[in-house]
């Protein structure tokens, strides 16, 4: 069929349509083309240069997922975090956000098939809270950064009363410790004012006795009459 002459309304009209967002199902990811019906999708599935590129796909098709599946999610995130924040949006509406561009990743050539198997994805790997109701998957993106931070000041606060409860358990059974010391030395002095008081009563009692046995002897004592000497007889 041949091309429209540039500048006929047919031409402009075409022009204007592979601009716009085209049917994601006519896309194919390995070769990165668009075709723009049914049509031309299954021309392009028989050329010799997709073959080719199914060939190296079926060679190492899951390295391929890999790579797809993180640039999609790699995007899709990258959307929610910077254009809609924390904020609890549909699920539906990011997607078409990240449509938008022409050059994206396109699911069906992620491990992802549908949506809300994406979605449920992001809420399993706690990366997004997740939510359903008559409208729809909500999500909201989970700053990990802030929830790093917020987990540190809690621990810190926790820390910390830890730390103040441990004073003030602390602090009275110091005030018991001493007061038991003081009442050990209160003793101590007792017991050292006790023996002393008795060693001076043993001492009494053995001064008492001394004197009392000094006058029983002097009561005994025998009267010893001096006798004469013997020089004195001789002479007379």
């Amino acid at each position: 069929m041949p091309k429209h002459e540039k500048g006929t309304p047919k031409e402009i009209a075409n022009r204007c349509k592979s601009k716009g967002l085209q049917k994601l199902r006519w896309f194919c990811q390995m070769c990165n083309k668009q075709c723009r019906d049914q049509n031309g999708f299954k021309c392009h599935l028989t050329s010799e240069s997709h073959q080719r590129q199914l060939l190296l796909f079926a060679e190492n098709q899951n390295s391929y997922l890999r790579q797809f599946s993180k640039e999609f999610e790699g995007n899709f995130m990258h959307i929610l975090r910077h254009t809609f924040g924390t904020k609890r949006i549909r699920a539906n509406e990011v997607y078409q956000e990240y449509i938008k561009d022409k050059g994206h990743v396109h699911m069906n050539s992620t491990v992802w098939h549908t949506l809300t198997g994406f979605v449920m994805y992001l809420g399993s790997s706690g990366k997004c809270k997740i939510d359903e109701n008559e409208k729809g998957w909500h999500i909201q993106y989970i700053d990990q950064e802030e929830e790093i931070r917020k987990s540190k000041a809690q621990q810190k606060a926790k820390n910390e009363k830890d730390d103040e409860e441990r004073m003030n358990e602390n602090s009275p059974a110091s005030n018991r410790k001493s007061q038991a010391r003081s009442s050990e030395d209160e003793v101590i002095k007792f017991a050292f004012q006790s023996t002393s008081k008795l060693k001076e009563k043993e001492k009494a009692v053995v001064v008492d006795t001394k004197s009392f046995m000094n006058e029983v002897k002097q009561e005994f004592k025998p009267d010893i009459k001096p006798r004469p000497s013997t020089s004195k007889a001789m002479v007379n």
